[in-house]
């Protein structure tokens, strides 16, 4: 509502909107940014739609594992906010040891900037980090247009234990 109006009034511009692998696919224990995430893909492909031949582009940015310290969130907590927690068991720490597995193939930032440049210039809808993903997502949609039941979603670090 705020920079649209404008652009479409110039006759360019491009919008860039930042969603996630998790808007192509849903993970385990992950409800509330999947449905974010799916949330941002849709409303980038509906102005994709309505700005169409206007000048103004859009492209939707689905990172995987990016290294921007997100998995050390924490680090950011006041200590007066800390919660005391109890040594993990064996299943957390196997899980903890996946994730951080994940997260050791994170991109370098300037590497997705310039990702993100090349699908400006080039006028690219979609801006994926990630080819670890494609195999699952290939199987999600011939789900969806066999009409098979749900797929089995598991977690989003396990991609690479597979």
């Amino acid at each position: 509502k705020t920079f649209l109006p404008g652009m479409l009034a110039q006759g360019e511009g491009h919008i860039i909107n930042t969603a996630s692998i998790a808007g192509q696919l849903c993970f385990s224990n992950m409800a509330s940014y999947n449905v974010a995430k799916f949330g941002v893909v849709a409303l980038s492909e509906s102005i994709a739609d309505e700005t169409a031949g206007t000048g103004v582009n859009v492209s939707c940015l689905c990172p995987g594992f990016v290294a921007t310290k997100i998995a050390d969130s924490r680090r950011n907590l006041p200590e007066n906010m800390a919660v005391l927690q109890p040594e993990p068991t064996e299943e957390e720490e196997a899980i903890r040891q996946m994730v951080l597995e994940a997260f050791s193939h994170q991109k370098p930032p300037a590497e997705v900037a310039q990702l993100v440049v090349d699908a400006i210039i080039s006028e690219q809808f979609w801006i994926m980090t990630d080819d670890v993903f494609q195999p699952r997502m290939a199987a999600r949609h011939a789900g969806i247009l066999a009409a098979k039941n749900r797929p089995q979603l598991g977690g989003l670090w396990e991609v690479f234990n597979e």
